[in-house]
């Protein structure tokens, strides 16, 4: 799974100096994700570059070469390792190589080598990307798959005890009494009882496929965390049965057609992913343009007043464009927003056409609607 940064450990490295310098590694992984000697290769590379940079401040020779020692043992690493990965971010002190933090990537950095007094973080702003928390949910009569994450990276997930395994545990008592699914049941109509039989027919089966849709829907609903959306896979028409059962649900309006019962977890995954990305670019470029629709006091692509409000706390949120992120200018920035609460979000150039945007807490402007802090 790939490594995450809260803002604090993110701002902790950002702001830690020691008295020997801090190297920073960022290297891609064989894209295939299974040719081990590829990986071998490419991590040899990487540590001549690392040798060279030492070499470069005449880092002496033993210090050096614990250093050195302690980068190859990444050949072992379980984040170089895995064929899930696309690449490797790696930071260490020379002054304690044993204790390097290693970080699985899901993206594929530059490869790049720094050696200075403070560590080179730009690249893992990337980290703040996606994530939104999302569950995929693929419903059928004959059982359900759950699979829980971000629109980067998802992973499988067992159900809780609080769902029921499938439409036939729902209605277990009732069969057991006999109950034929092909007998229809009789619905009132209005608020009196119906006349000479009239009213809507249903048969048993679709009674208890409702019921079984509702108790997956509060089983749901008891797992989902904040800001948490639902992306459902399953045929088209059981979906809308589905939605209709359960309106208070923050489900997705996308979803996954066919049926997923015996599908491959990765094929699921993949569908999956592809989803949530374009639902993801979707929402960035709405937040962008809900932003611009305010006045202008209310935000800034200009890095002068964007700083100075950032170090005021009157940022709120930033959005950073990927391709900006070689601009060291922005990781002070950005470490400012994150050090007063404001929140970070990287977009790709396609959801943002400038540099970065600072989205203000509040407005200075007196002529604003509003300048209560948000």
């Amino acid at each position: 799974m790939p490594s995450t940064l809260s803002p604090q450990e993110f701002m902790e490295l950002a702001e830690l100096e020691t008295q020997e310098p801090l190297l920073s590694v960022y290297f891609p992984l064989d894209p295939s994700g299974v040719d081990l000697r590829a990986k071998k290769l490419q991590l040899k590379n990487v540590l001549n570059h690392v040798r060279s940079a030492l070499e470069s401040q005449k880092y002496p020779g033993a210090k050096a070469k614990v250093m050195l020692d302690a980068l190859e043992d990444l050949e072992k690493h379980h984040h170089f390792l895995s064929p899930a990965n696309a690449g490797i971010a790696v930071l260490a002190s020379l002054s304690n190589p044993q204790a390097m933090k290693v970080l699985a990537l899901d993206f594929r950095p530059e490869e790049s080598v720094t050696l200075g007094a403070r560590y080179s973080l730009t690249p893992l702003m990337r980290l703040f990307g996606f994530s939104r928390p999302r569950t995929v949910l693929a419903i059928s009569e004959g059982g359900l798959r759950m699979l829980k994450g971000t629109a980067r990276h998802l992973a499988p997930m067992a159900l809780p005890e609080s769902f029921p395994k499938d439409r036939d545990e729902v209605m277990k008592f009732e069969k057991a009494s006999g109950l034929d699914p092909r007998d229809s049941t009789q619905h009132r109509s209005g608020r009196g009882m119906s006349y000479h039989g009239e009213g809507p027919k249903e048969s048993v089966e679709l009674e208890f496929t409702k019921r079984y849709y509702r108790a997956i829907g509060e089983a749901l609903a008891d797992i989902l965390s904040e800001h948490e959306t639902v992306l459902l896979a399953g045929v088209r028409e059981q979906l809308a049965l589905f939605r209709r059962l359960n309106p208070e649900l923050p489900i997705l309006s996308a979803e996954l057609t066919g049926n997923f019962e015996t599908q491959p977890t990765e094929h699921f995954e993949h569908r999956a992913l592809s989803a949530l990305a374009e639902v993801e670019q979707t929402e960035n470029r709405l937040a962008v343009d809900e932003i611009r629709e305010l006045g202008q006091d209310w935000w800034t692509i200009d890095l002068g007043p964007a700083l100075k409000a950032a170090r005021d706390g009157r940022v709120h949120q930033m959005y950073v464009n990927e391709a900006s992120l070689e601009d060291s200018n922005l990781e002070e920035l950005a470490l400012e927003v994150l050090r007063h609460g404001g929140t970070l979000r990287t977009l790709n150039a396609d959801q943002l056409d400038s540099p970065f945007l600072a989205r203000f807490r509040w407005s200075n402007s007196p002529g604003s609607e509003s300048n209560v802090p948000i």
